[in-house]
């Protein structure tokens, strides 16, 4: 690898439970294990524009969840849940939106709400009070949405 690539920083690696901070935007979070939890930071004005990537390299069993660090802190924007028990000749896609009204959780739950090997969602601070969440999430069954 060249001493001048940039690296991010990998976060996850098994915790069941992470509460991420400011420090840690821009790397990316492993769900790595059947059940994992990660809170987000709280949005302040000097944090806007902070990220956090989630990538899902063990499926959910349960639920693996991402959490706002307040509950002001609304998501906004989707994902896209992508139905991989599907025939490959259709579009088995569903797009899920949060509804801006009281949205802090996503779940997977490796199913319904996606949560499969390959799912991924970022969450970017837009506003003093909201997270930008966009995303493929990998489901299958009756997709439903991963946002509450």
């Amino acid at each position: 690898m060249s001493l001048n690539a940039k690296q991010k920083k990998i976060i996850g690696l098994g915790a069941a439970t992470v509460a991420l901070t400011e420090g840690m935007s821009g790397s990316v979070q492993l769900f790595d294990t059947a059940v994992e939890a990660f809170t987000l930071p709280e949005i302040t004005a000097l944090n806007i524009g902070m990220t956090f990537e989630f990538k899902t390299t063990v499926a959910s069993s349960t639920a693996q969840t991402v959490t706002a660090g307040a509950a002001a802190d609304l998501f906004i924007g989707g994902v896209r849940i992508w139905d991989d028990t599907a025939a490959y000749t259709a579009p088995q896609a569903v797009v899920l939106k949060a509804d801006v009204s009281n949205d802090v959780i996503l779940t997977m739950n490796g199913t319904t709400t996606g949560g499969k090997i390959g799912s991924t969602v970022k969450f970017t601070a837009v506003g003093a009070t909201r997270w930008f969440v966009e995303g493929d999430l990998y489901g299958s069954g009756v997709i439903a949405t991963p946002f509450s």
